[in-house]
């Protein structure tokens, strides 16, 4: 590609630490690779990605300066303005801990868990261990597992370094996951669950019944039959399915309402070329369409709201309870269908996001566009 981007430049970086010191030719790369990073970091002590400072962006440079042994809080190559990288970094601390994607934003979880990586990363460094992703050593390049040899005053004392006393309090975080995370309850679900799971019961009572009437009642017998009819009850009761009629068609009115916006989704990039039964010849998938939104909707929910209102197909990988959702494919275009580089993204208000679409909380007025990208976005600008 043409152009560089830090959490690349940071992450390769990481992969090549092992061998920064022994190989010249990686050596040279790595050196050049400081310098794109140190000419990138904003005068507030972070990094901007997509165009919108975040502080996932700044864990990864912390990550990669301790893996080279370089110190990430005193190099004077990363402060800029008077401000360092862990200045950068809890601009985006949240009172209970965890952090935000934006500052002053609300809590993400891809931000908290790449923010607490870096932290460790930081306290390995100044505690004397090995690099955040060399897993086979601890301290000092030795395989003892045992603890620091260091006081806990000297352990605290160099902390101190890297974290002022106010910011170095035990970091917590407390998230309430249980709506997304609970398992249905067949009583609360269709119709088919409990006729279904009753028929595997009958079926596995017939079954355990005909071993009994062929003498065969040791307790062996019946195990592998009863695993399986609990393993299908369970898959019965924890999965949907929905024929096609039932999953597309209007979507339930919401109660909450808090704004409206708009969703568009096009592949301008590949109008001219493909599959016309897939490609529309303007490259119009949806048009510039009002939706509702309710307190907490993210671009992900309302993809999904107008997928199933409008008949569109969507697939996607990962959930929002799992943190991460990308969507692969878009009325049967699929990621890499044009291309290595080739994929869905999507754009709020003009801007591209550096966080996943399930994470990015909408307000009203928002302008949601998805865009199908030959080249990482570059044909998009």
């Amino acid at each position: 590609g043409t152009v560089s981007d830090v959490d690349v430049t940071a992450m390769a970086v990481q992969a090549l630490a092992l061998y920064y010191d022994t190989e010249n030719d990686v050596k040279a790369v790595v050196d050049k690779a400081l310098i794109f990073l140190s000419e990138k970091q904003l005068d507030g002590g972070d990094y901007s990605g997509y165009g919108t400072p975040n502080p996932e962006s700044t864990s990864q440079v912390i990550i990669a300066l301790a893996s080279l042994g370089i110190d990430p809080v005193e190099d004077s190559r990363f402060i800029k303005n008077g401000n360092g990288l862990i200045d950068g970094l809890l601009k985006y601390r949240l009172p209970d801990g965890s952090f935000s994607h934006t500052e002053n934003g609300a809590f993400n979880h891809t931000s908290t868990v790449q923010a607490f990586c870096s932290l460790v990363a930081l306290k390995r460094y100044f505690s004397g261990y090995d690099a955040f992703y060399t897993l086979d050593k601890t301290q000092n390049g030795s395989d003892d597992v045992s603890e620091p040899s260091e006081t806990p005053s000297q352990a605290e004392a160099s902390d101190s370094h890297a974290i002022s006393s106010d910011e170095s309090e035990h970091i917590s975080v407390s998230v309430d996951i249980s709506a997304e995370l609970s398992v249905p309850d067949a009583t609360d679900t269709t119709n088919y669950k409990i006729w279904a799971s009753l028929s595997v019961s009958a079926v596995l009572i017939i079954i355990c019944f005909v071993l009994w009437l062929m003498k065969k009642r040791r307790i062996k017998n019946y195990i592998l039959p009863i695993m399986l009819g609990i393993i299908a009850v369970l898959i019965i009761i924890l999965t949907d399915f929905q024929s096609k009629g039932d999953y597309y068609g209007d979507t339930a009115s919401k109660t909450d309402v808090i704004g409206t916006v708009t969703l568009t989704v096009r592949c301008d990039t590949i109008a001219a070329e493909g599959n016309a039964e897939y490609i529309p010849s303007d490259g119009v998938i949806l048009p510039v369409t009002i939706f509702d939104i309710a307190n907490g909707d993210s671009v992900y929910d309302i993809l999904i709201e107008a997928a199933r209102k409008y008949g569109i197909q969507v697939e996607n990988k990962g959930s929002k309870a799992a943190g991460m959702v990308y969507i692969s494919a878009i009325g049967y275009i699929y990621e890499y269908d044009f291309g290595d580089l080739a994929g869905w993204m999507y754009r709020v208000n003009g801007v591209f996001p550096s966080t996943d679409c399930g994470g990015y909380i909408l307000s009203d007025g928002d302008i949601i566009e998805w865009l199908y990208t030959k080249n990482l976005g570059d044909d998009l600008k």
